[in-house]
């Protein structure tokens, strides 16, 4: 037999040796998904694969941004996250004082990670739209500030909350947030000011370029971990719970039999979404709990579809029942179902624009809140130079009409301002500014605007004057 001849039946041997082994052990390498997670696609886009636990595209995600050399601040930050949310968010499974150890061995893990992305950073201004695997500095540092002041959490029922604070200092963190906080607010600061210049002096383009870089709105597929939206939903879960103190809940089979009954209706003819429903509903009965907002999946649900039966929701009944049906659809992702977090979450956002407590509409992200604190200290300084425009003292006048000024033409026929004039208006548009801030953060629901960033977020709208 000729060599050629020996080697192409090895190969084909090996082959079907190859192709029996793929069907009797199906191993993960056999399927293309595999392939594309490894080696096409980049850490981000794998994590955007995830169900929100520590589930495959997790798992490869945080391997792969691990293992980089010369790992860059989203490389850290990817890490961070990964750990914070998919391991230390999830309720423990395993309660043992091994799984415990693992448990504060990750904990250290991101806050080095943290501590990585932070020093890597680029904290030039920007202010714009940003990728979801874009670590931008207000993204990581607000999200290191949320680890160090809150992600204790994780380990409630492991280690008592004195001895944590002893097992974990999260002060370096603070610290380097703090400082790395501090350059983006310079930055803004000194752009804003060499575009005034430009504009010979006129303090309102100053002020619309520093809004504009204060301003950023990122993508986040997995923001039911955010401190504003988890802050939203336990004030829409305390409402529900006072508001059915007396209201008798529903059965799980009572949700199960009314997608049966009415699932033709709401999935318009496609059986197979009523399947995807009732498998969510069946996955609420193992009651899986989100710590951050003291509730389960399951109660969540019963008290949701027992508001729609609320006399007030009754002009709204059949449209709040359709749109808990698609949320109960939209809780797969990639063939799986999402985490408890991202179940609860989709399950309460039923409320918005539709339940008649108004109040149940409003879950917005700390970051919508931040860039809504900048727009208002924006119109607060607008509508304090206005009023100084129209002053009788041509010294406040000249110093108002500045700052409503954008262009070197505009500050030609606004003439000399006096310094002390510009200095008196400035503190006066600060207290004001400042004034609407508090006001704004005291009429959110709690932890909206969390404590340890509220003197950083002021200090950032204060910034806007100049």
């Amino acid at each position: 037999m000729k060599s050629s001849s020996a080697l192409l039946i090895a190969a084909v041997v090996v082959v079907v040796l190859l192709v029996v082994y793929m069907a009797v052990k199906d191993p993960e390498w056999a399927h293309p998904r595999y392939w594309v997670m490894n080696f096409v696609e980049n850490p981000w886009q794998v994590y955007g694969r995830s169900d929100g636990t520590f589930d495959a595209a997790a798992q490869t995600a945080l391997r792969r941004a691990g293992r980089r050399r010369n790992a860059t601040a989203a490389d850290h930050f990817l890490s961070a996250t990964i750990i914070t949310r998919n391991i230390l968010g999830q309720e423990p499974r395993v309660r043992t004082p091994e799984a415990a150890q693992i448990r504060r061995d990750l904990f250290g893990r991101a806050g080095e990670h943290y501590l990585g992305a932070l020093a890597a950073l680029d904290t030039r201004p920007r202010g714009a739209t940003a990728a979801p695997g874009e670590a931008t500095a207000p993204r990581v540092i607000d999200a290191a500030l949320d680890f160090a002041f809150a992600g204790l959490a994780a380990f409630d029922d492991d280690v008592p909350a004195e001895v944590l604070t002893v097992l974990f200092d999260t002060t370096p963190v603070v610290a380097a947030a703090a400082k790395r906080r501090e350059e983006i607010l310079g930055g803004r600061v000194a752009t804003a000011k060499a575009v005034a210049e430009s504009a010979g002096g006129a303090r309102g383009a100053a002020v619309a370029e520093y809004v504009r870089l204060a301003t950023e709105h990122t993508s986040d597929g997995q923001n039911t971990h955010d401190v504003g939206v988890l802050s939203s939903l336990r004030a829409v879960v305390d409402r529900l719970r006072d508001d059915q103190r007396v209201v008798a809940l529903p059965d799980p089979e009572d949700v199960e039999r009314w997608l049966r009954d009415e699932g033709s209706a709401l999935s318009e003819g496609r059986p197979e979404k009523v399947e995807l429903a009732l498998a969510v509903v069946a996955r609420t009965r193992k009651q899986e709990r989100v710590s951050a907002l003291d509730i389960t999946d399951e109660e969540a649900l019963l008290r949701v579809f027992a508001r729609a039966d609320d006399p007030r929701n009754a002009e709204k009944r059949a449209a709040m029942r359709r749109m808990l049906f698609d949320n109960l659809v939209d809780c797969w992702e990639h063939d799986n179902i999402v985490c408890v977090n991202g179940r609860t979450d989709r399950i309460l956002a039923t409320l918005v624009l539709l339940d008649w407590d108004r109040r149940n509409w409003d879950v917005r992200r700390f970051e919508d809140h931040k860039n809504e604190i900048f727009k208002l200290a924006g119109d607060t300084i607008r509508d304090v130079a206005r009023a100084a425009a129209a002053s009788g003292d041509p010294g406040e006048r000249a110093a108002g009409a500045s700052y409503l000024a954008t262009s070197a033409q505009e500050m030609r026929a606004v003439g000399e301002v006096p310094e002390a004039a510009a200095a008196r208006l400035a503190a006066a548009m600060r207290e004001r500014v400042g004034r609407a801030v508090d006001e704004y953060v005291a009429a959110l629901s709690p932890g909206a605007v969390p404590q340890w960033q509220v003197d950083s977020v002021r200090a950032e709208a204060l910034a806007a004057v100049g």
